[in-house]
């Protein structure tokens, strides 16, 4: 507390010391010559002045002795904080390149979600699986069919908890397992031709770039 203060009182007289003698100062010209007011510079200097003076006086005779607020200390200076926002800074080019990789991302789960309802894939999951199928650099994922609880129905699944549709058959090799199989590699195949997907890894590896530069 007693350092907030300090450094309150140490704004306040560099205010101070700067309003009160540019004040001062334009007093003076006013009556030196009283055309100095209408100067386009006069007006502008007299409400800095003032607002200094005022400035100065709180924070020397307000803050310290009647308990008055102040602002917090900043633990680094302002322009640090203002410079990423800047639209030519790193941060402010990479913000913008994860907006528009995000926007092409969504669109993408969009046309997914499309062509899953078209094909009939009924799991929650089923345009996630897609989704990750159609983007992963690597196929190394498997299919696999399990049990759903109590139900006679099994779900055909691709990789990690990656459901895809319900299947009547219980084994990978069962009819309408192979069919739905067949199915799900023709989306994730044509998936992975799509304009929204190749625009999505461009978007994608523009960003990391800018990541990748700022570290």
């Amino acid at each position: 507390m007693e350092q907030h203060q300090n450094v309150a009182v140490a704004v306040g007289a560099a205010a101070f010391t700067v309003g009160a003698p540019t004040g001062l100062t334009l007093i003076g010209l006013a009556i030196a010559d009283a055309r100095n007011e209408s100067s386009p510079w006069f007006r502008p200097l007299a409400y800095v002045s003032i607002v200094l003076v005022l400035v100065g006086l709180y924070l020397l005779v307000a803050v310290p002795y009647l308990g008055a607020p102040s602002p917090p200390i900043r633990s680094s200076p302002i322009w640090r904080s203002l410079w990423p926002r800047l639209p030519f800074s790193r941060q402010s080019r990479a913000w913008r390149a994860h907006a528009r990789y995000r926007k092409a991302d969504n669109k993408l789960y969009d046309r997914i979600r499309a062509e899953v309802e078209r094909y009939g894939f009924t799991a929650h999951r089923a345009v996630q699986t897609v989704h990750e199928a159609a983007t992963a650099p690597v196929d190394w994922r498997q299919y696999w069919v399990a049990p759903i609880g109590t139900s006679k129905l099994h779900m055909l699944g691709f990789g990690a908890s990656g459901n895809v549709t319900d299947v009547e058959g219980s084994t990978i090799d069962a009819p309408d397992v192979v069919e739905r199989i067949r199915q799900f590699d023709e989306l994730k195949t044509a998936a992975r031709e799509w304009p929204e997907t190749k625009e999505r890894e461009k978007l994608l590896a523009r960003y990391e770039s800018l990541v990748a530069n700022n570290l």
